[in-house]
């Protein structure tokens, strides 16, 4: 049989969340609903919905959410490689680390766990930014689809103008860019931001 195809995928659900949802938010809330949201084929992606009205995202990374594995030829999983496997904790947080840095507004990352005490896979927990399309707002309010679109283009402009120092590889973590001291993980291996 062949392992790196498993005939059946788990995935994460209220109950397999829980302990993530109580180490974040605390005891006193409660998950309503759980989305397994599309286009996560590295990592499963789910949106998790509490009783308070709030929702957080959920980014786990575990074989039976990777739809990759086994499929990319050798050398994949080297990060000097320019087209290796760019999945995971790091380049999520090196990813976020860079667009802070240059003042690009991207989903906080509000905890993020590699022990697997929490959860069998790595996980990282972030806010839920909701809201429409910028297509739709510029049909329903051009002036403030406008007000939008200017926005976007000086951050694009800031992005491009940023010189990053050089890396191993593309994929974004560089010795250049240590962890926030809040986020360095400890006996634990956990991260909070």
């Amino acid at each position: 049989m062949d392992t790196a195809h498993p005939p059946h995928r788990s995935f994460a659900d209220a109950r397999s969340l829980a302990p993530v949802v109580r180490e974040v938010f605390g005891t006193d809330r409660r998950i309503t609903a759980v989305d397994r949201l599309r286009g996560g084929t590295r990592k499963g992606v789910y949106r998790v919905a509490l009783d308070d009205g709030t929702s957080a995202v959920v980014y786990l990374w575990s074989a039976d959410e990777d739809y990759w594995s086994g499929l990319l030829p050798d050398g994949h999983d080297d990060p000097a490689h320019p087209f290796s496997h760019a999945s995971g904790l790091d380049p999520l947080e090196a990813a976020t680390r860079r667009l802070a840095a240059v003042g690009a507004r991207a989903p906080r990352l509000l905890f993020t766990d590699r022990t697997g005490r929490l959860h069998p896979a790595d996980l990282a927990v972030a806010e839920d930014v909701r809201g429409g399309t910028l297509e739709s707002l510029l049909e329903r309010d051009p002036a403030a689809g406008r007000r939008a679109l200017a926005e976007l283009a000086a951050v694009l402009r800031r992005m491009h103008a940023h010189r990053a120092p050089p890396s191993a590889g593309w994929r974004g973590s560089t010795p250049a860019a240590p962890r926030p001291a809040a986020a360095a993980n400890g006996p634990t291996g956990t991260g909070r931001w």
